[in-house]
């Protein structure tokens, strides 16, 4: 079941990558407004441009796919953040090309970086918070979508796209969405089952456990432990 749930997610990748294909090939994206909007972001978020001799960088999920369904906890972390800057638009419009050139702006200024990345394609950046500026970058598409309050600056990528220019594709790129959504819903129909029978497993072993003997063990290990501590204090 396992096998087969991630089978349909590495389907989901490549169907994913089919989606932002479409965009290249057909020239249709504005590469050159990309970089100025990249650049105009990173020019509002470090206006100081202050270079500071400690940094830290951690990288983590915000996001899931689970039995439950595809998961995210970015209200938790984002609502509280003192700015927001929201990116939106279709796979392939450079969403991760902007949150990159902000991450790596970030490490060469040495500042504190939270990266949050892809369920599906761990390697890709999806959001980021700075604390140190209490800023947040999120990228906000399906399934994971955050709505933005009044103050938030908001930069949707599908204004930089020549939709005559992709024109052509529209229906090659309809069956690539439709070919994803279904691999991601088989991905999590085989992940259901595999919830259902590892619970039935749980509950053979659970029935049968000898938990005295485990809390006995534990009792004993930590006696060990802190013997060993006190002979090397010793």
């Amino acid at each position: 079941m396992f096998a087969r749930a991630y089978n349909y997610l590495a389907q989901a990748k490549l169907l994913n990558e089919d989606q932002e294909s479409y965009y290249q090939i057909s020239n249709s994206l504005n590469i050159q407004e990309l970089n100025l909007t990249a650049n105009r972001l990173i020019e509002d978020i470090f206006p100081e441009r202050l270079y500071r001799k400690l940094s830290k960088e951690r990288h983590l999920f915000a996001s899931a796919i689970t039995p439950q369904g595809l998961t995210n906890h970015l209200p938790n972390l984002f609502d509280n953040m003192a700015k927001r800057y929201i990116i939106t638009g279709a796979p392939g419009t450079g969403k991760a090309t902007i949150v990159h050139k902000v991450f790596e702006t970030a490490k060469r200024l040495n500042y504190q970086v939270e990266a949050y990345h892809c369920a599906l394609i761990p390697t890709k950046i999806e959001h980021m918070i700075l604390p140190e500026l209490s800023t947040g970058i999120i990228t906000s598409t399906d399934p994971h979508t955050y709505h933005p309050q009044p103050q938030d600056v908001v930069i949707n990528l599908d204004e930089l796209v020549d939709h005559n220019l992709l024109k052509a594709y529209l229906d090659d790129l309809e069956t690539a969405n439709e070919r994803y959504e279904a691999a991601i819903h088989k991905a999590l129909e085989f992940m259901g089952r595999v919830k259902e029978y590892r619970d039935k497993l749980e509950a053979y072993y659970i029935a049968n456990m000898d938990f005295k003997a485990i809390n006995d063990f534990v009792a004993q290990l930590n006696t060990r432990i802190e013997a060993l501590i006190k002979n090397k204090e010793a």
